[in-house]
């Protein structure tokens, strides 16, 4: 499965400023796994994998920051009465700086 979205936000800024960005994405999925032969030929657990990726920016006058953003992660999902279910949570937090002139 896949997703995008764009947000798009505009100010304008009065004074040249040296701007900080620190952002964090969460991502997480709870998933159940009860084939109809339940746990059967030695399953004892499922295997659940997820990753994403992305980025943010501030973009103005001839300065850009782009901060890239991304996990990936697995976990396994025990395999308990013929059905399984589990959560994988990713999260990342990065940061960086661009100075900006005023106006823009």
């Amino acid at each position: 499965m896949e997703s995008a979205f764009n947000v798009s936000n505009q100010v304008t800024i009065d004074a040249p400023a040296l701007i900080d960005l620190t952002v964090t994405a969460n991502y997480g999925v709870y998933a159940a796994a009860c084939p109809p032969t339940g746990c059967t030929y030695g399953i004892t657990t499922y295997d659940l994998g997820g990753q994403f990726q992305g980025s943010i920016g501030i973009f103005g006058g001839d300065s850009s920051l782009v901060v890239p953003l991304s996990a990936t992660g697995d976990t396994e999902i025990p395999c308990d009465d013929g059905c399984g279910t589990g959560t994988l949570n990713l999260s990342d937090t990065e940061s960086g700086e661009v100075f900006l002139d005023a106006g823009t």
